[in-house]
């Protein structure tokens, strides 16, 4: 007798497609697999610690037309995503050496200059909110050398010395930077800073 299995399709599945059609490694789960091993629900897929992969969801927000920037994105906060997201200078500083993040809490802005100087020229202008690598013992009274860490291209920063002033009460200013995460402070940090593992620049 023909062994069904070994005879090719027949002309009506041909026509319709089901030579081309085979299972994908994956597409099911083996009969005799444990059913302990297998998800229960979407939580167990998405938020799995052995995961191989990073799931992040952000917005879209505009910032104020006086900072001449092009809207950003905000990362969201969700107990599905299942790995805490930290900025790009938060990464650069934990890498690097005796560095800390400091962030803006000035606005609209906050201009970066080549000396710690109020009369000093303008390299760079950052938007409140945004986040600042500092060299820790490089400061000069109220002022933070930015590492270039901060910068999108380390090598390339804005001027051979970044200053940015962190208090300007002697201008009426007040507190123009906030310490965000600095050695020492542990994985956990500022929870504000925690967002996902993805560089959106």
């Amino acid at each position: 007798l023909a062994d069904p299995a070994a005879e090719g399709p027949s002309p009506a599945d041909a026509g319709r497609g089901g030579a081309n059609l085979k299972p994908f490694h994956g597409d099911c789960i083996d009969d005799e697999a444990s059913s302990e091993t297998r998800p229960l629900d979407l939580g167990d897929v998405l938020a799995r610690e052995d995961s191989t992969f990073v799931i992040g969801a952000w917005t879209l927000e505009a910032l104020p037309p006086e900072c001449c920037r092009l809207p950003e994105l905000r990362p969201l906060q969700d107990p599905l995503l299942n790995m805490p997201w930290k900025s790009r200078a938060r990464r650069r500083a934990e890498q690097g050496e005796n560095l800390s993040v400091w962030r803006v809490i000035y606005g609209p802005r906050l201009a970066i200059r080549e000396a710690p100087s109020p009369s000093a020229a303008p390299v760079e202008v950052l938007c409140k909110g945004e986040e600042v690598v500092v060299e820790d013992g490089a400061s000069e009274g109220p002022w933070l050398r930015l590492s270039p860490a901060t910068w999108p291209n380390p090598a390339l920063p804005p001027a051979d010395a970044c200053w940015a002033l962190q208090d300007g009460s002697a201008f009426g200013l007040g507190i123009l930077l906030e310490r965000v995460w600095g050695p020492g402070d542990g994985d956990g940090g500022d929870g504000a800073d925690e967002r996902s593992v993805a560089e959106v620049h």
